[in-house]
């Protein structure tokens, strides 16, 4: 892990408001191996070094307003609820003064092992073309469901600029998008330490740029290196959960039936992004298929293809009980396509 992406971690780690100092050293030690142990004082030094730099640019802000001869309204406070997640999950609500939510205690009924596993599955971000609520959504919903599992369906990341159909001219470079992507996954890593990601067709293709080539797989570095993953994040092609198969869903099938012919060929309970839209799930006797949707920005360059296309992107994510059991999450959303904040 190079330096300056300790200092960033460090710096957003800090920013939640959910850890202490001792916290940090004790997350990079247990979320990172090969010697990533930071001592505390130099976490309580970045810390420090960030606060400083940031209450300088407010100075400056400040000075550069009276020197223009600006009136500064002096700000309306409002008070806020502390959103720490209570230990018990939580409810939401949308709060229009503050424009978020509130979380309100509630305790879920206990769970027997025999019952099997809550999975948390979160579709396409396309990472840096996520939701603007995307991960604001995801955690409201982890918080309530409590997962014991959490699986990424794969385009975690978009990779626009490495992609084999039209690019944007005006849009970023692969190496930008690249390290865009990355600072915007790591807000989910700090969110979601561990989670299952599904190999996908967008994530990989730099790696198919690379196999086109000519180049060996020893001269190309790992997904989780490349994107700068905690040890926690794992890919796979498939994942198995209670019986039930976790997958990208760009293997053959396509269109609004494809979780139920993948749930056909499997012949097992499945779970499926890649398609966007038609989210939902269908059963067939004690199987199910589900289409749990995405979470993109659909305002973003990389999506300007589907502009027009009678058919709108399902906003959500999907929880999954014991294996028996699916349900699509959607993200409600306003007149301006912010998260409405409801569940």
């Amino acid at each position: 892990m190079h330096s300056t992406d300790v200092v960033k971690m460090v710096q957003r780690l800090w920013d939640t408001g959910n850890y202490t100092k001792a916290q940090i050293v004790k997350w990079f030690s247990q979320h990172y191996k090969g010697g990533y142990h930071i001592p505390h004082p130099t976490v309580s030094h970045i810390i420090k070094t960030a606060e400083m730099q940031r209450d300088k640019h407010a100075e400056m802000e400040r000075m550069t307003d009276i020197a223009l001869g600006k009136h500064i309204e002096p700000a309306k406070a409002v008070e806020q609820t502390t959103k720490a997640a209570p230990k018990t999950g939580g409810s939401f609500f949308v709060d229009e003064q503050i424009g978020g939510y509130e979380e309100r205690e509630h305790t879920p009924p206990a769970k027997s092992a025999s019952q099997g596993k809550v999975v948390m599955a979160i579709p396409d971000l396309h990472c840096p073309f996520e939701h603007p609520d995307a991960l604001q959504f995801l955690k409201a919903v982890r918080d309530i469901y409590r997962p014991d599992e959490v699986v990424c369906l794969g385009d975690e990341i978009d990779a626009h600029a490495l992609s084999k159909y039209p690019k944007d001219p005006d849009g970023m470079s692969a190496g930008k998008e690249l390290k865009e992507a990355i600072g915007h996954l790591e807000a989910f890593y700090v969110a979601f330490p561990k989670v299952k990601v599904c190999e996908s067709n967008h994530t990989i293709r730099g790696w198919k740029k690379g196999f086109e080539a000519g180049l060996p797989k020893a001269f190309l570095r790992t997904v989780e290196t490349v994107l700068n993953a905690p040890d926690g994040w794992t890919w796979a092609g498939r994942h198995v959960i209670d019986d039930v198969v976790y997958m990208h869903g760009d293997s053959g099938c396509s269109g609004f039936t494809a979780h139920i012919n993948y749930m056909r060929k499997l012949k097992k309970s499945c779970v499926i992004g890649h398609i966007h839209s038609y989210a939902g799930v269908n059963y067939e006797g004690h199987l199910f298929g589900m289409n749990a949707g995405c979470l993109i920005d659909v305002e973003a360059y990389c999506f300007k293809y589907a502009k027009g296309m009678p058919i709108p992107v399902s906003l959500g994510c999907g929880i999954i009980k014991g294996g028996k059991t699916a349900h699509f999450i959607p993200l409600h959303t306003d007149e301006h396509g912010r998260w409405t904040g409801e569940l």
